[in-house]
């Protein structure tokens, strides 16, 4: 049962308009998974997952969204030969286009058309699926243009699982691939010959040589990793020679001027040699999740791909060697869950369903944080350029990973064997080493883990509910927040008892009783705590319990408090809250709008700013001083 506010504590004021911000929208990192690339001579076209088709005419700078005529989440290829003619096979069809993506027409409208080539003599191939089939492709021919098809001989009965299709020197020559097994014909279906080998890619480089990879022999290499060789054909398919590769592809591209592009999860690799030597590109934290990849149509030597998580990303090389970007502004913005920020620089980080971001002042990028493993739910950043991310893997095991603003490389941590994830996640402010991890785990006590190098090594150093009578269980007690208080020294937690305080190896209970806290915030000489029902709680330094100060209307997620300790903002039911600390009276927070169903807030102390996200509008920022 939660204390009863003495009678001089009532509400009795509205507060100052004086804690009023003004918010206003905000840069907010964008990205969305993509399908495809496909390149023309001036222009690029993305097909996503969710998003429909963008089109960047600037190098990927900036995109656009264009109308594909219902067709969506497809293979992206453009004519080598002529540049503004291109087709996106998908969900809806085939939709084809003769200004290089700027408008497009449907030429094949069916349920769904999974793959398509263009022979640089112009002849175009691709496969529809009928409406009353589960997944019986047909395969059709158009030699002009895509005006006419015409149906060609199927190579199996039934269906297959259908990966990849591609032309060899001729526009007679044809492979088609599933996961097990190939068909090749040099008659253009007329007859058919059957290979056991299958294929998860394709490519064709213009004189007729077609690369394939996906389903071969993996093999363990030295180093502990696996590798599968590609395989090459000069003569449409009809024999294959194994080429020596180091690494296991994830999906191939062709070199303009001969060769292959190769995405793996070591990094893009290219040959220009027919795979007697390959040189390593870099990109490694996120090629292993690409999708799609075409060589870039300004410069052969570099390469655009396609991912599962961010969007867009580009590989070129420099006198250097190789420079890394994501290239996704102009994609919808990304769904952002958590908010953190450095104890004395303007850097920001984002945090969601698409991985880490970071904000230095400069504009957003991704950190690499993130992908491919589930979400980030936690994040804290350093004065000196350390990140920490945390979430849940795959298999629901609670992470934390460390990076570095300046390198792609993070390293990551399993915390727990139990399902559960990272809450909250904050650094010592004059340690970048020593940062905690608050960690919410399901049928096993919820507890804070401290590392003091770097985040090499995490140890326990609080469990939620360890307190708790033996006849009464810890299990299921969360374990909502950490947060350090640089002037005494000392960490104070979160929980679903309450707020716990830190005295050397000793935890002190200070708010309990009540339904649970939430959020905390310690400036040194005041802590405020938000509770799981609609209370703020408030006790001073020299004081031993906390009492009530202010009523949110709402259960309050998060708070942030001003160094100062003047002003302090509670984001509770959506909503962020101003307020005054040591306000004599309790009384209700200010509520500030917009933003509209925030789900995060984080204050830059040094830029005086309040961050917050919303679900639909992106981020806001409002100055705080």
């Amino acid at each position: 049962m939660a204390p009863t506010a003495p009678a001089s504590l009532a509400p009795t004021a509205e507060p100052d308009a004086d804690t009023d911000l003004d918010w206003e929208p905000a840069p907010t990192p964008s990205g969305a998974p993509a399908r495809d690339v496909g390149g023309s001579g001036e222009a690029l076209v993305v097909s996503t997952w969710r998003e429909g088709t963008l089109r960047s005419t600037d190098g990927g700078h900036s995109f656009s969204p264009v109308d594909t005529r219902g067709v969506e989440e497809g293979e992206v290829v453009f004519d080598p030969n002529d540049p503004e003619r291109g087709y996106l096979a998908g969900f809806g069809g085939l939709a084809r286009t003769t200004d290089a993506g700027e408008t497009w027409e449907l030429s094949l409208e069916t349920e769904r058309s999974r793959v398509v080539d263009i022979h640089p003599d112009g002849t175009v191939a691709a496969s529809i699926r009928a409406e009353d089939t589960f997944d019986s492709q047909t395969f059709l021919v158009s030699e002009d243009g895509g005006d006419t098809w015409t149906e060609i001989p199927k190579p199996y009965e039934g269906s297959t699982s259908l990966q990849g299709l591609a032309f060899g020197p001729t526009s007679q020559d044809i492979v088609v691939a599933g996961l097990t097994e190939s068909w090749v014909t040099d008659d253009r279906g007329q007859t058919w010959t059957h290979q056991d080998q299958g294929a998860r890619w394709l490519a064709s480089e213009t004189d007729g040589t077609i690369w394939r990879a996906g389903m071969g022999e993996t093999i363990p290499s030295g180093d502990g990793t696996w590798e599968e060789h590609p395989e090459r054909s000069t003569d449409g398919g009809q024999t294959w020679e194994a080429v020596p590769f180091d690494h296991v592809p994830r999906e191939l591209a062709p070199h303009p001027e001969g060769g292959l592009y190769v995405a793996t999860s070591q990094g893009i690799h290219v040959t220009t040699d027919d795979g007697d030597t390959w040189t390593d590109m870099g990109a490694d934290t996120v090629a292993w999740l690409a999708t799609g990849m075409v060589a870039d149509p300004a410069n052969p030597d570099a390469v655009f791909f396609t991912d599962e998580q961010i969007g867009l990303n580009h590989v070129e090389p420099t006198d250097d060697g190789y420079v890394y970007e994501g290239r996704t502004q102009g994609f919808p913005p990304v769904a952002v869950d958590t908010l953190a920020t450095a104890p004395t620089t303007d850097v920001v980080l984002a945090g969601g369903q698409q991985g880490l971001y970071a904000n230095d002042g400069t504009g957003w990028t991704h950190a690499g944080a993130g992908l491919g493993i589930s979400t980030v739910d936690a994040a804290a950043a350093t004065d000196t350029g350390r990140l920490y991310a945390g979430g849940s893997n795959g298999i629901y095991q609670p992470y934390v990973q460390v990076g570095h603003l300046d390198d792609s490389d993070w390293s990551k941590h399993i915390l727990e064997t139990n399902d559960g994830h990272v809450t909250d996640l904050t650094v010592h402010p004059d340690d970048p080493e020593t940062a905690w991890a608050a960690v919410a785990v399901d049928l096993a006590p919820s507890k804070v883990y401290e590392t003091t190098d770097g985040g090499e090594t995490w140890e326990p150093i609080f469990t939620a509910g360890a307190d708790t009578p033996p006849s009464v269980s810890n299990v299921n007690v969360g374990m909502n927040e950490v947060t350090y208080d640089d002037a005494q020294d000392r960490l104070v937690v979160a929980t679903g008892n309450g707020v716990y305080v830190q005295t050397g190896d000793t935890w002190t209970p200070r708010l309990t009783g009540t339904d649970g806290a939430r959020a905390v915030a310690t400036n040194g000489n005041i802590t405020l705590a938000g509770g799981q029902g609609a209370d703020l709680w408030r006790a001073h330094t020299d004081e031993t319990v906390f009492a009530p100060w202010a009523e949110a209307g709402a259960r309050v997620d998060e708070l942030e408090l001003a160094p100062s300790g003047e002003r302090a903002w509670a984001l509770a039911g959506g909503t962020v809250q101003a307020c005054h600390p040591e306000a004599p009276l309790q009384g209700d927070c200010t509520r500030d709008t917009p933003p509209v169903d925030a789900t995060a807030i984080s204050h830059v102390t040094a830029a005086e700013t309040l961050w917050a996200t919303t679900p639909h509008d992106g981020l806001y920022r409002a100055a705080t001083n």
